[in-house]
Parts: C-alpha cells; structure tokens; sequence
C-alpha cells in the first residue's frame, strides 16, 4: 500500500484516525507530555502496522518519550526500530547514544 492520501479520493476513516493520532501525538510532544504522548504515537504506530506504511521519526518520537518517562527499555526497542526502517536517520542514532547512557547510569 502506498499510504492513504491521494489527490482525488476523500480520506479514509484509517486515514482520519491516523491523523489525529499522528497530530495528538505532537501535541503532548512539543507540550511535554510524554506519557499522553506516547499513548497517541502507539495508536499511529498500530494504524501504519496495519496498513503497511511507515511514517518517519515516528518510532524516534516514541524513543524520545520513553527515554524522558525513565523506560530505557522500550526506547532502546523504539530506536532500534526506527533505525531498522529508516537507517538514514542521523538524529536515531544519536538518540541511541543518548539512551544507552542513560539506561547505563540506571
């Protein structure tokens, strides 16, 4: 599947409920409200899952959001993640850098 959007068709309901996870996502993000965050960017993630698309830096949002709740873990899972589909994304691997340090200091 090449995604949702095309110039011609109205939106899907997937493609509505993929936008609205995707822009409340970012809005408890740039808020600083990790944990809402993160519950939005797993509803994205669980859309594009379903629909075999990806979406960049989606995995690094919900890196970040872990890492910033103190869940090394799963950040590490998520950045690994977002770097196995996007190996250009230069900010995953220095997030990595990041969270190893923090999971090490734990």
């Amino acid at each position: 599947m090449d995604g949702f959007f095309y110039d011609n068709e109205p939106y899907s309901e997937e493609a509505n409920k993929l936008e609205f996870a995707v822009n409340n996502a970012i809005r408890f993000f740039q808020n600083q409200d990790f944990e809402s965050s993160i519950i939005y960017i797993e509803q994205a993630i669980s859309i594009c899952e379903a629909n075999e698309i990806s979406i960049p830096n989606l995995y690094l949002m919900k890196a970040y959001s872990e890492l910033r709740v103190g869940k090394y873990s799963d950040a590490l899972t998520s950045i690994n993640t977002e770097i196995q589909k996007f190996p250009h994304n230069t900010k995953a691997y220095d997030l990595k850098k990041d969270i190893e340090i923090y999971a090490r200091k734990s």
